[in-house]
């Protein structure tokens, strides 16, 4: 969710009006809908009595629905109320992954860093959205999330044509999940970006479902991620084809966006290429047990 705003932060009305910021006259909210898991209730103690804190009131505790409740909210952008601090990022503690971020880039890949705690490919934008990168506790927790949406950007329309991108069918995105996840762990093997297996709990369940209905899905999932991760290569070979001042010029505006002075620029163009030859030369493509998944996945 992000309607073209660059502050990640949404609130509602309420929460606003609690902290005394005000949300401007004739600004839109966005609907959201979400599912509520527990409810507040007053405690009360073994006679049935309510249970007061040290300032006299009752205090809430949260409890668990025997199922979920879908409810609906409107909220407003940061950026569309009066009184709310500037949106401060934190530092980036990690360095950039140099050579991911030339594939990206020769991609042509639009990557939004505009959303509080999601990550996900929207297919009708052509864009990727991600989390500001200082949320990242480290650069292989941050690339192994982005390899991931990049391998749902290689499925659209205009590239490989993937139909679990576009069609409305629920087993169809959880193929297109897998084929992914599998697509990222190994881009995640060759480009020494790594693995997070406790990132996908959101999609195991679903895996599951598909793998047990049909546990051969597993060959074509993982034929299909084989395609990504050559496309995805390709990137990283048009990059040590090109011109090697685009690539310096791409880096230089990332470290002062990132406001990393250790930074560096790629080596000379020969230096790259024979890096890759050699690189590609002795990697493999070995896909890792677990899974890895940011939780949100595909957007349309």
């Amino acid at each position: 969710m992000s309607r073209g705003f660059d502050d990640s932060r949404w609130l509602t009305f309420l929460q606003a009006k609690e902290r005394g910021w005000n949300v401007r006259k004739g600004a839109r909210g966005t609907p959201v809908f979400y599912y509520q898991s527990h409810r507040k209730e007053i405690k009360k103690d073994a006679d049935g009595k309510t249970v007061l804190n040290a300032r006299g009131e009752p205090i809430l505790e949260q409890h668990k629905l025997a199922r979920p409740i879908l409810k609906s909210s409107t909220v407003f952008n940061a950026a569309q109320v009066d009184g709310v601090p500037p949106y401060e990022p934190l530092p980036l503690t990690w360095d950039p992954h140099q050579r991911v971020e030339n594939m990206i880039y020769t991609s042509g890949a639009k990557v939004m860093h505009n959303q509080a705690d999601a990550a996900f490919y929207d297919v009708a934008k052509d864009t990727i959205y991600m989390p500001a990168r200082s949320q990242f506790p480290s650069a292989d927790d941050y690339y192994c999330i982005l390899l991931h949406q990049l391998s749902h950007f290689t499925g659209h329309p205009l590239r490989m044509k993937r139909k679990g991108l576009t069609a409305d069918d629920k087993k169809e995105e959880v193929r297109e999940e897998l084929r992914a996840e599998i697509a990222a762990m190994m881009l995640g093997t060759k480009l020494g970006v790594g693995h997070r297996p406790q990132s996908s709990a959101a999609f195991v369940e679903h895996w599951a479902e598909i793998l047990t209905e049909t546990p051969a899905a597993i060959y074509p999932a993982t034929t299909d991620a084989a395609r990504i991760v050559e496309h995805v290569m390709t990137y990283d070979v048009a990059f040590h084809q090109q011109s090697v001042a685009p690539s310096h010029a791409r880096l230089t505006a990332l470290k002062k966006q990132l406001g990393q002075e250790t930074f560096q620029p790629p080596p000379s163009l020969a230096e790259s290429v024979s890096f890759a030859l050699k690189s590609s030369a002795t990697e493999a493509a070995v896909l890792p047990t677990g899974s890895v998944h940011d939780g949100k996945g595909i957007s349309r």
